[in-house]
C-alpha cells in the first residue's frame, strides 16, 4: 500500500493554535540562513506571545497534552493488556506538562527580549521606499556567522517544546483508523455527529496523488464540512477536479 500523506485541517480554535505552532517549529528546525531562522521566529514569538490577534499558544499545547493524557488512560482502563506501555506515554506526557507548566513564562521572556529577533521584527515593519524592500538590519549575517549565542540558547530552551510537540503530533495522527472515500467529481462532504467534540480533520492522500499535484481543501462549519479537492501546478491558479478522487480520512475527537 502507498504512504499516505495527511492534510490536517483544525476544528476548534486550540487544535488551530497547535498546528500553528507546529509548522513554525518545523520551519525554526529546518532553516539553513538566518533569514529563515528570523522569519520561522518572529511567527512563533507572535504565538507564543498572543499578538496579532492569536492565542498565547503554549497553554494550548499544555491543554492538549493533558487531553492526550486522559485518552490514553481510558484506552489503559478498557485494555488492561497495553496498559504498561501506555502508562509509560502517559508518564512521558506528565513529565512535559509539567516542564512546559513550568517554563512557559521563561519561554515567552526569551521569545519578547531576544535582540537580534526584536530588530527583525521592528525592521520588516518599514519600507525602503527607494528600493520598495523590507529595510533588513545591516549586519543579520555577519553578527548571525560570528555569535552562535543569539540562536542557541533560545533554540535549547525550545527543544523540550519541540519534542512535545512532536510526540503530540504523532499521537493525535495515530489516534483513529483511516477510513476510505469517494469525493465525487472532486467534492466531499463531512457531517460530525452533533455530540461528538472533534477538534481535527485529516484527509489522506496517496504520496502518488500528491506529486500528481491533487491538494485537498475545507471550508463551511463545524455542522457541515466540505472537502474539496484541487489540482496544483507550479504556474496558474489551482484548478477544482472535476473527476472522483479516492482518499482517506479521520476525525479526531482529543483537545
Amino acid at each position: 500500500m502507498s504512504e499516505i500523506i495527511p492534510f490536517s485541517f483544525p476544528l476548534n480554535q486550540g487544535m488551530h493554535a497547535f498546528l500553528r505552532i507546529r509548522d513554525g517549529l518545523r520551519c525554526l528546525e529546518e532553516s539553513q540562513d538566518v533569514y529563515a531562522w528570523l522569519q520561522a521566529s518572529a511567527d512563533l514569538r507572535s504565538s507564543i506571545l498572543g499578538e496579532q490577534g492569536r492565542r498565547p499558544v503554549l497553554p494550548e499545547v499544555i491543554g492538549l497534552l493533558g487531553s492526550m493524557q486522559a485518552h490514553l488512560e481510558k484506552i489503559a482502563a478498557d485494555h488492561p493488556e497495553f496498559a504498561e506501555n501506555i502508562q509509560y506515554a502517559c508518564d512521558s506526557m506528565g513529565e512535559q506538562i509539567r516542564y512546559l507548566h513550568d517554563e512557559q513564562e521563561t519561554i515567552a521572556t526569551m521569545f519578547s527580549e531576544h535582540a537580534l529577533l526584536n530588530r527583525y521584527v521592528h525592521a520588516i515593519k518599514k519600507y525602503d521606499w527607494l528600493g520598495h524592500k523590507y529595510s533588513i538590519p545591516q549586519g543579520i549575517q555577519s553578527l548571525w556567522k560570528e555569535m552562535p549565542a543569539l540562536s542557541k540558547p533560545l533554540m535549547e530552551k525550545l527543544n523540550p517544546l519541540m519534542v512535545a510537540v512532536k510526540d503530540l503530533d504523532i499521537m493525535l495522527h495515530d489516534s483513529e483508523v483511516w477510513q476510505s472515500y469517494h469525493a465525487v467529481g472532486g467534492v466531499d462532504e463531512v457531517s460530525p455527529d452533533n455530540t461528538s467534540h472533534l477538534s481535527l480533520l485529516v484527509v489522506g492522500l496517496s504520496r502518488e496523488q500528491v506529486q500528481s499535484g491533487l491538494i485537498p481543501e475545507v471550508s463551511g462549519n463545524r455542522m457541515t464540512i466540505r472537502i474539496h479537492f484541487y489540482d496544483w501546478t507550479a504556474q496558474g491558479q489551482p484548478v477544482l477536479v472535476k473527476e472522483d478522487v479516492p482518499y482517506q480520512r479521520m476525525l479526531v475527537p482529543i483537545g
